[in-house]
């Protein structure tokens, strides 16, 4: 980034010299007498006083050298050029400016004292400037008092270069100075950078590195060729247009790599890789905007290699050459960093057979490995499935096709050394500890397994489900994930081993129409079967005691739904955005209907809440347009905000009525909303059990009568007899009803218990 002299010079007043230099002479303090016309010659000193407005004469005799001058007690200072032109000026307050003096050139110094009762004191010294050449990485560190470095570099040839900075732990500036002109820059930030300058065969430069604030920190620099491209440098096209270019690769040693890199464009665009004797080693036309292109081919010692992009259009990529390393099943190998990279080799799997496998990399310490992925050598993403545990992000199993090629690449923290990579043939279920946690058969349709006998041996694979083996255990719990946005699930069995489905464990399958889950079954994790867009109904086991948060949210075409009656709570979400949903009954023991947790709900036109909720959540019944109407018992005695007769626009449903008991929270939802309240009268009998339609304790001939005579209008039933009159459970009290009860008194059928 190119910026004014005049900004960069401000920038590189405000930081301090390095300890490290070296006096110009080990001379005591003296004083000095100067004046505009005549400059003292100071090349000799490095230590002296002076009053009111001193000119002090420097000239650099053994070689380019870094020049610092510290100054007391002063109010400004300036250095020239022999020719008169500034170009740095002291900032009254700073104690050091710095120059770049070149062998020979004569400097002058102006410090301007305006107290002249105050001897000012200055200090000159200097240091040498290490040489940098073509392609040489330089490693530096930076101490609280010493955080400027300057490298002089001399290119061999004339034309673009590229500066490339690696490892920054701290804010930075670093740029290139020519003729005492600080011209390109390229900065303040932590991590990598790049960019391009041009130089002039033979003449000097300066690499200035300095770290924007006092501090520590690391770096790591090299200066070479624009076009060249090395092992494990990122290289960039910024803005290319269309035509061709060419960039040279030398090979370092005997070995084969991997070609890959992103382009912002892919129209007729294509990526030719050729060898010094103009062969073509591979070609590929480029793939969809943004997605990595990969061509893996060997390079031997020394030998060059050219890289030609050609495109119809401009372009903006990146791109990276880096050696790749082969391993085979059963394998482990160790790895170390590159010099120029803290990412590994991409490691290269060639399969010969269909395999399920299992790939981890493992680090010096666990938490330094963060990361890696699989694809072709093409380039596509192989879908792979990860395991639930601390390192899920790199723990990675998939079916590998036999005569494919895979590369794995990996990512670790910059504070470990070494990895090392292994690759095993595993079981196509993975299941540990009694969790099972991913299915690699992706079949549609999939009965989990009850039991498993660890570990998997390749040469008997059918012993590792085997119920009769020696170590066989039961699968107790589907895991975190361990089915999600699986598209090819249609069915699935849970076995009654089964007492937990863990959180998001079939999240985003698409096309899971059925699920028959375990009699055992305890509870059933958020996001357990979320997004299940083509599931139509749920039977909850009674053995279910909780159901977490979104659990069922988004299952649009789900229309029935069979709660577990010794569940207490519906948690927040549950069954949002359940479109299809057409009635819900509340089993008998919850207490609390949590927040939105039936929104949006818009076919759901009947809700039974019974006697014992306490608690009707914000918005749990939001957005439910076919719900014209709502009985709430008497128990209920918190109903938050837009809990019913609302759109999810907050507009209010006209119409929607509230039937309840009057002096109850019911009564004061529905008044401070604006709905219709309707009392219910509490008056007649009290049945407690189903098909008791009298309230008399019994079933018998009697209450078929009763529901006839209602049946019939002869009579009227109150909100109990409503209930247990509904043998069928179909919401109707009528003739069906009476049938039921019939059956039941002749024994036909042995109970009413719905």
């Amino acid at each position: 980034m190119k910026q004014s002299t005049k900004k960069l010079t401000a920038l590189f007043l405000s930081m301090c010299m390095t300890a490290s230099m070296v006096s110009v002479s080990a001379v005591s303090a003296s004083a000095l007498d100067g004046n505009e016309n005549a400059a003292v010659d100071i090349s000799g000193n490095s230590e002296f006083e002076y009053t009111g407005h001193f000119t002090g004469k420097y000239v650099s005799s053994s070689g380019d050298k870094l020049v610092t001058v510290t100054t007391e007690y002063l109010d400004g200072v300036y250095v020239t050029a022999k020719s008169g032109n500034t170009f740095l000026s002291y900032t009254p307050g700073e104690k050091s400016v710095y120059f770049i003096a070149e062998k020979g050139k004569e400097y002058e110094l102006s410090l301007y004292e305006s107290d002249e009762s105050t001897a000012g004191k200055c200090t000159v010294t200097e240091k040498d400037i290490p040489r940098l050449t073509d392609g040489e990485i330089v490693d530096g560190e930076i101490a609280d008092d010493n955080y400027i470095s300057v490298f002089s570099y001399v290119p061999g040839e004339t034309g673009s270069f590229s500066l490339n900075s690696f490892d920054i732990t701290e804010p930075f500036q670093i740029g290139f100075s020519h003729g005492g002109d600080l011209d390109y820059t390229i900065g303040h930030s932590e991590g990598d950078a790049y960019d391009e300058f041009i130089c002039t065969e033979g003449e000097t430069y300066y690499l200035i590195y300095s770290i924007e604030e006092e501090g520590t920190g690391k770096f790591r620099v090299r200066a070479d060729n624009a076009n060249s491209i090395y092992l494990g440098v990122n290289k960039y096209l910024e803005d290319f247009e269309a035509g061709s270019k060419t960039f040279p690769f030398k090979a370092p040693d005997d070995m084969s790599v991997l070609f890959s890199g992103w382009f912002s464009t892919a129209t007729d665009q294509k990526v030719t890789i050729t060898d010094s004797e103009n062969n073509v080693i591979a070609e590929k036309t480029l793939g969809n905007d943004y997605d990595y292109d990969r061509i893996i081919f060997d390079v031997k010692k020394g030998e060059t290699y050219n890289v030609t992009f050609e495109y119809s259009d401009s372009v903006w990529a990146e791109f990276v050459i880096r050696q790749i390393e082969e391993i085979k099943l059963g394998e482990t190998k160790e790895l170390s960093l590159t010099d120029d990279n803290e990412i590994p080799p991409p490691i290269l799997f060639k399969s010969e057979k269909d395999a399920y496998v299992h790939y981890y990399p493992s680090a010096t310490s666990d938490e330094a490995v963060s990361g890696c992925y699989v694809t072709t050598e093409s380039g596509e993403y192989v879908s792979v499935k990860r395991v639930n545990d601390r390192s899920e992000d790199f723990n990675i199993y998939f079916k590998a096709e036999a005569g494919k090629n895979y590369l794995f690449c990996n990512y670790i923290y910059a504070d470990a050394a070494d990895i090392s990579v292994t690759l095993e043939e595993t079981a196509p279920y993975i299941i540990e500890d009694g969790a099972f946690k991913g299915d690699l058969t992706n079949q549609s349709e999939f009965s989990v397994p009850s039991v498993y006998n660890p570990p998997y041996d390749p040469g008997n694979p059918d012993e590792y489900l085997n119920p009769e083996g020696s170590g066989a255990r039961e699968v107790t719990e589907i895991a975190y994930g361990a089915f999600s946005f699986n598209d090819d699930l249609v069915s699935v069995e849970v076995p009654d081993t089964v007492k937990k489905i863990s959180r998001m464990a079939f999240l985003g399958c698409d096309k899971l129409e059925n699920v028959k889950l375990s009699d055992n079954l305890e509870s059933i994790g958020g996001l357990a079967f979320c997004g299940n867009e083509s599931l139509k109904k749920i039977t909850i086991p009674d053995s279910v005691t909780s159901i977490d948060e979104e659990a069922f949210s988004g299952c649009s075409t789900m229309d029935e739904v069979k709660l577990s009656k010794n569940i207490d709570k519906i948690s927040e979400y549950t069954f949002s955005n359940c479109q299809s949903l057409k009635e819900i009954e509340i089993p008998e023991k919850v207490t609390e209907i949590g927040n939105e947790a039936f929104f949006w709900c818009e076919s759901l036109a009947k809700v039974t809440i019974p006697e014992g909720v306490e608690e009707i959540g914000d918005s749990a019944f939001m957005g439910c347009k076919a719900l014209s109407e709502v009985t709430v018992p008497k128990s209920v005695t918190v109903i938050q905000p837009y809990a019913f007769g609302y759109s999810g626009f907050y507009k209010k449903y006209d119409g929607f009525v509230i039937r309840g008991y009057e002096g109850t929270e019911a009564e004061r939802y529905a008044n401070d909303n604006g709905f219709t309240f309707i009392p219910i009268i509490s008056t007649g009998p009290t049945p407690t059990e189903y098909g008791d339609a009298n309230g008399d304790g019994s079933v018998n001939i009697s209450d078929a009568t009763e529901i006839q005579r209602y049946a019939a209008g002869l009579s009227e039933f109150n909100e109990a007899q409503l209930k247990y009159a509904d043998v069928t459970g179909d919401g109707n009290v009528n003739i069906e009803d009476v049938t039921m009860i019939q059956k039941y008194i002749a024994k036909i059928i042995r109970t009413l218990d719905r």
